[in-house]
């Protein structure tokens, strides 16, 4: 359902307007003033805001400019209400980035006319933006990916099979090449994991989509995911699991990169012998799982900071990769409606926590 903000300081015709909105099947909210108008409307972010001009304390053109000098705000459809011995000023409200104005006293009709026009505008230019957003996700996630993989898995491929034919010296060079291909290819697939789950989280389509998957059992996909970790770094005693199982709203796919890039990250940054801890349980809507591991762990700083590219402290240890596991692992969780928290004391243990939606649960 649409909402509407109407900013109108007279309480009759406040109610007025608010009635007849609310009778067309809109979700309407409503402020006296023009400072109460533009702090609902950065909370509920309104479809549509219908102001008067001439109010007390912040007349209807302060509102208007000040909303559309912050960037949350100056999209949203402004229709102005204004008296007739004020229509020397409409052209400049216009000016000043105004969809429309009626006249008072106006008609019935006018308003739901004014209000079904501008809504439908901002509609078809949103309908715009996710069709080019579509095409460019196409083009990112099929061609984009194909260029890539293609000459990277000539690469891995002809390595492997002239490392098995030419002499020591050589083989240790190929080797390195192969070791080299496989890290680059890692690393794209990588980036195209975070790339599409950015394009997904702008698109509302996309994301209300997401809500149709369903995975039946989490504990099988965490369990498999984080023992072919394990078995990777040789430390299948090291790894821990504590667990009851729920079905989640989520993909297969996606809870299997959420899990592998945290217990990766879990198995990377521990010492061998240290044990790797995974816990998952249920509450009445949610699914919580928790990954505890013992070795540098994070500062404050480090994990607000947690974003697309960073790395920490590479001048003292050596890293490999582009810092992207617990962005992507955060945003995918995000995505379905979950979160990602980590706790951490510095040098000693790191703990990442991530909720799920259970399946057939209200978000």
């Amino acid at each position: 359902m649409q909402q509407i903000l109407v900013i109108e300081d007279e309480s009759d015709n406040r109610r007025l307007i608010v009635d007849i909105l609310k009778s067309q099947d809109y979700r309407v909210i409503s402020a006296e003033d023009g400072t109460s108008g533009i702090q609902l409307a950065l909370e509920h972010l309104p479809d549509l805001i219908v102001s008067d001009v001439n109010m007390p304390d912040m007349d209807g053109f302060a509102v208007l400019t000040a909303l559309r000098e912050n960037p949350i705000t100056e999209s949203i459809p402004f229709i102005f209400l204004t008296a007739l011995g004020e229509m020397k000023n409409v052209r400049w409200g216009m000016g000043l980035g105004a969809d429309d104005y009626l006249i008072k006293p106006f008609y019935i009709n006018d308003l739901i006319s004014a209000v079904h026009i501008r809504l439908e505008k901002q509609a078809r230019v949103a309908r715009g933006a996710e069709e080019k957003l579509n095409e460019l996700r196409r083009n990112i996630t099929h061609a984009l990916p194909h260029e890539f993989r293609t000459p990277l898995g000539i690469v891995i491929g002809m390595s492997s099979l002239l490392a098995d034919d030419i002499d020591p010296e050589r083989g240790e060079m190929i080797q390195t090449i192969l070791s080299s291909a496989n890290r680059l290819n890692q690393m794209t697939e990588k980036f195209w994991v975070y790339v599409e789950t950015e394009i997904i989280a702008a698109s509302p389509v996309s994301s209300e989509a997401l809500k149709n998957n369903r995975v039946e059992s989490a504990c099988a996909i965490i369990n498999a995911v984080a023992f072919e970790i394990a078995q990777h770094f040789n430390r299948e005693r090291d790894v821990v699991l504590s667990m009851s199982d729920a079905s989640l709203q989520i993909s297969d796919q996606h809870l299997s990169r959420i899990i592998d890039e945290i217990v990766h990250n879990a198995f990377k940054f521990s010492p061998p012998g240290t044990l790797v801890e995974i816990s998952a349980w249920a509450d009445e809507n949610d699914y919580h799982i928790r990954v505890t591991n013992e070795g540098r762990g994070m500062t404050p700083d480090q994990i607000a900071r947690i974003g697309a590219y960073m790395q920490f402290e590479r001048e003292q240890y050596e890293q490999k990769g582009v810092g992207l596991g617990l962005t992507i692992s955060r945003r995918l969780a995000e995505l379905y409606g979950g979160t990602l928290d980590i706790e951490s004391v510095p040098n000693q243990q790191l703990i990442v926590d991530v909720t799920l939606l259970q399946a057939g649960r209200a978000a």
